[in-house]
Formats: C-alpha cells, sequence, structure tokens
C-alpha cells in the first residue's frame, strides 16, 4: 500500500539529485551556471541603480524602464528570429556566444562607470547588446544538461539548476546591494 503523498516507485530506483554532479562535465557546466546565475540576480538590482546614479535626477524612471528593456528585449527577439538556425549549431557554442556577448558589453559598461563616462546612450545600447543570445545561452544549457547526463539524470540536474537559479534570485539582489554599498554599481557588473 502506497501513501497518498508518496507515489508508487513500482521498484524503479529515482536517483539522487546530486548525482549529476558526479558527471565532470555537467558538474563544470552547473558551477559556471550557478556563478551565471548569481550574476543575474545582481543585475537585477545594479541595472536599475546605476540608470539612477546615470539620470542624475532627471528621468530616472524611464532610464530604468529603458535599460531593464533593454538588457532583456533583444535576447527575446534573437531567440525567436534565429532560434530555427541556431538549433543546428552545438550548444556549446551557443553558451560560448552568450557567454562573450554578455561580458564584453558589461565590461564596457564596468570600466566607463569606474571612469565616469559612462553615459545614458551608451548604457543602453551597451545593455542591448549584452542580451542579445541570453534565451539562446539557457537553451544552450538545457541542451547541454541532456547532451552531458544520461536521460535518467535529467530530472535531477534540471532540479540543480532551478535551485542555483531560484538561489541566485535571492542571493544575488543582496550581493549586488551589500557591493554597491561599499563600492559602487561599476564593480557589480
Amino acid at each position: 500500500m502506497t501513501s497518498p503523498h508518496r507515489p508508487a516507485s513500482h521498484g524503479i530506483p529515482r536517483p539522487r539529485v546530486w548525482a549529476p554532479l558526479h558527471y565532470p562535465g555537467f558538474s563544470t557546466l552547473f558551477i559556471g551556471y550557478s556563478v551565471s546565475s548569481l550574476g543575474n540576480g545582481m543585475s537585477a538590482v545594479a541595472v536599475a541603480w546605476l540608470a539612477i546614479e546615470l539620470a542624475h535626477g532627471h528621468g530616472a524612471g524611464l532610464l530604468i524602464g529603458e535599460a531593464v528593456a533593454a538588457y532583456t528585449l533583444p535576447g527575446v527577439l534573437v531567440a525567436l528570429g534565429a532560434s530555427r538556425v541556431l538549433k543546428r549549431l552545438d550548444s556549446r557554442l551557443i553558451i560560448l556566444v552568450d557567454a562573450i556577448f554578455r561580458a564584453v558589453p558589461l565590461v564596457l559598461i564596468a570600466g566607463l562607470t569606474l571612469t565616469g563616462t559612462l553615459s545614458p546612450i551608451l548604457y543602453v545600447s551597451l545593455l542591448g547588446c549584452s542580451s542579445l543570445f541570453g534565451l539562446l545561452g539557457i537553451a544552450g544549457d538545457l541542451a547541454a544538461t541532456t547532451e552531458l547526463l544520461p536521460s535518467e539524470l535529467h530530472v535531477a540536474a534540471n532540479s540543480l539548476n532551478s535551485v542555483a537559479s531560484f538561489s541566485a534570485s535571492i542571493g544575488g539582489p543582496a550581493v549586488a546591494g551589500v557591493l554597491i554599498a561599499t563600492v559602487g554599481p561599476g564593480f557589480v557588473f
């Protein structure tokens, strides 16, 4: 007899949630995904905070809206328009392209912020460039997970990725707040 709260396993052993981490390829991907997720969580605060600073009290709400839209919308448009072409590519290549397209503009934002030469228009433009392959990078992460692990570990691996993502959406803003308060928003980028 089975409990109403626990489905019968019918003798099929369930993999432990940590089992995917025993595969070196996935554990490396998971570390990268976790760090990237933390950065995304931090950006939830940093993107808006820097927009407020760049607005100098004039039109801050509009600049925040533009910055947040630029940080997400181009990636959605590229994903809708280029997904057929890019699905033929290796998932690891898509992850790498996303990482480069994300890192270069964000490093430029950090450097220009630290030197005091970042303008609002350049800020929004660089955020737009950083988001170009964001959704495709997520798709690449999911595809790489399935390529690196046997099918019986896919649910456990996706659970680990979800926990990392949700934890980062909670912890990232807190880390960003501490960094912004101590060293400024340029360092968060």
